[in-house]
């Protein structure tokens, strides 16, 4: 069994917060769920700042988010398609989300962060589309 001392929660927890986070929204096939609960449950013990996690968690996923954004935005269609070769599971992530944003619009970027296979595949597919940047982040 691995034992981590509270003085290591606490000094590391927010920065492996920062990077788990950071290396599942770039594409990155690691469990982000997993350490968000371990720093949940420090939180809770009171040996992590609530906001410290929440500011690493959010700010992580604005940043993992804008780089495929600005990517969708820079190439386009293209990026879509070398997604979509990359693995089926993408391709069909790419035509779900594509198919909801039409019929529901920028709402479905915030839903599809806790659907498995639409996290990934919603920021570059609307860096394609005419959605303002601010709408997205918002």
């Amino acid at each position: 069994m691995i034992q981590i001392t509270p003085s290591a929660i606490a000094q590391w927890s927010a920065a492996a917060v920062f990077l788990n986070v950071l290396l599942t929204r770039l594409g990155v096939p690691i469990p982000s769920a997993a350490l968000l609960l371990f720093a949940g449950s420090a939180v809770a013990s009171g040996r992590l700042s609530f906001g410290h996690v929440l500011l690493a968690a959010v700010a992580t996923a604005l940043l993992g988010d804008s780089v495929w954004f600005t990517a969708g935005r820079i190439y386009g269609r293209k990026l879509i398609a070398a997604l979509a070769r990359r693995s089926y599971a993408v391709d069909s992530g790419m035509r779900t989300t594509s198919e909801l944003f039409e019929r529901h619009g920028a709402p479905i970027v915030a839903v599809s962060k806790f659907v498995p296979g639409l996290g990934l595949v919603t920021p570059p597919l609307m860096g394609t589309t005419h959605i303002a940047t601010l709408a997205f982040f918002l």
